[in-house]
């Protein structure tokens, strides 16, 4: 039996009427609880239809059968129309900037949820969720992920390699790539 306090708050972030019991259930739980996390940042500019990009995102994921790629942000940029920069009035956000956010923090949550999800997922390949608080606060960045350009996530993207290369990883995230720096320093 799990521990109450976790399914306490793994009901807190999925929803109180997960059934943990069904395994797509806890997989879109997990991409809508991403798309929230990006809508927070998107919320001005970007006004699609959370059922609909949800479901997208999760037919690419099973197309990619869940294995993590740069390949898969640059294809979910899709989700987001066909303008890299998506603005509205005075303000805007990229397209790669929220594909970025959508996939890494499905990633995340599938890690945390992964006891309750029928797919075998390779998570050493995962890259780091950018935010504010881990580009801000961790590399010392002005830059806004909602902004974010392909080369710039690859160049942060490499700066967490490079940081986490000189720190003693715990065996719950060492096999997990750049999504440990966001374990680490969130």
């Amino acid at each position: 039996m799990k521990n109450l306090k976790f399914i306490f708050l793994a009901k807190v972030l999925l929803k109180r009427e997960i059934d943990f019991g069904n395994p797509e259930a806890v997989i879109y739980q997990c991409v809508e609880r991403a798309y929230r996390d990006m809508m927070i940042g998107a919320r001005y500019c970007f006004s699609g239809e959370k059922e609909t990009c949800c479901r997208k995102f999760i037919e690419i994921l099973n197309k990619n059968h869940y294995e993590f790629s740069r390949e898969m942000i640059e294809e979910t940029t899709a989700l987001f129309g066909n303008e890299e920069v998506i603005r509205k009035d005075n303000k805007y956000v990229t397209r790669y900037g929220l594909s970025q956010k959508l996939v890494n923090m499905t990633y995340k949550y599938l890690f945390v949820f992964y006891d309750y999800i029928d797919k075998e997922i390779d998570f050493s390949d995962c890259d780091c969720p950018l935010d504010s608080i881990i580009l801000e606060k961790t590399l010392n960045s002005d830059a806004k992920w909602t902004k974010i350009t392909k080369e710039k996530y690859v160049f942060y993207q490499e700066k967490i390699s490079d940081l986490l290369r000189q720190t003693e990883l715990d065996d719950e995230i060492k096999d997990i790539g750049n999504l440990a720096f966001d374990f680490l320093n969130w």
